[in-house]
């Protein structure tokens, strides 16, 4: 978890070649438990009233989406960092032979 200036964490890592994706619902990108979380990967989550910052929107980054039934069409930032965050903690489990 970090919280920086959007430019200076972007610079950060590329510097320690870590690998950064977007959480922006946009069904076009990856279902979340289908994107590979087992290599250095940050994921990078908008404001609740905002969403992502221009900065971010504007990168070539992979997308992430959480598959939802009508009527729902959105779920609060901290409800998707949970479901995501899980997730890449469970193929990570998985990777390392131990149970989740």
């Amino acid at each position: 978890l970090a919280v920086a200036d959007s430019v200076e964490l972007f610079e950060f890592l590329e510097q320690q070649q870590i690998t950064p994706v977007v959480a922006d619902g946009n069904p076009s990108g990856v279902v979340y438990s289908e994107y590979n979380f087992c290599s250095a990967t940050a994921v990078i989550f908008g404001s609740e009233a905002d969403g992502l910052s221009k900065f971010w929107r504007q990168k070539n980054l992979s997308s992430l989406y959480i598959p939802m039934s009508p009527p729902v069409d959105a779920l609060n930032v901290a409800v998707c960092a949970g479901i995501i965050l899980y997730e890449a903690r469970r193929q990570r489990l998985l990777l390392s032979g131990k149970r989740t």
